[in-house]
């Protein structure tokens, strides 16, 4: 996938809407990449990679994918990072007495296993007006240790299952679903 590609529809997206807009960017087995906004993207870590997983579920039902291979994604999300101590408001911009930077995280996650998963940070720097003006390397090749966007993966991979199945499964957890079905 190509992150500098991503970067330009994100910052057109910034441009329009004020802010990161939190999307996957999902590549398929003939090098396309499709784009999945996600609105009201909010709640706990927990309540997000529910949102990810229905959505990743929803996209393997449309019959325009019913044939064809996840390859990875791309996950792009604002994030504020801190420095010295944590975020009072996980998930929030940090008030004002907590020194923090925004940027934009584009979370790339391979889609067969092992899943290996990897981030890039861009500063998000603004204008005068407060407007999104560019966005700005700020780390690249970031490990990442969670399983959030793994759930758009999962979603996918529980395409073929019925409803049914799927409720019987969620108790087990995402690797369940990420060892089941096809790509």
């Amino acid at each position: 996938m190509n992150i500098h590609e991503l970067v330009d529809r994100a910052m057109r997206s910034m441009v329009q809407n004020g802010q990161v807009r939190p999307t996957v960017y999902a590549e398929f087995s003939e090098s396309t990449v499709k784009e999945f906004p996600l609105f009201n993207f909010i709640g706990d870590g927990r309540t997000k990679a529910h949102q990810l997983f229905v959505l990743g579920r929803e996209v393997g039902h449309k019959p325009e994918y019913a044939d064809k291979a996840l390859q990875e994604i791309c996950f792009v999300s604002e994030v504020w990072l801190t420095s010295g101590q944590s975020n009072p408001n996980p998930g929030m911009k940090p008030p004002g007495n907590v020194p923090s930077r925004e940027c934009a995280m584009f979370l790339i996650v391979e889609a067969v296993a092992p899943f290996s998963q990897h981030a890039t940070l861009y500063t998000v720097m603004r204008t005068g007006k407060g407007r999104p003006g560019q966005l700005v390397l700020f780390q690249d090749d970031v490990p990442v240790d969670g399983m959030m966007a793994q759930a758009f993966i999962a979603g996918w991979r529980s395409r073929d299952l019925s409803d049914a199945v799927v409720r019987a499964m969620q108790p087990r957890g995402m690797r369940a679903f990420l060892q089941q079905g096809r790509q």
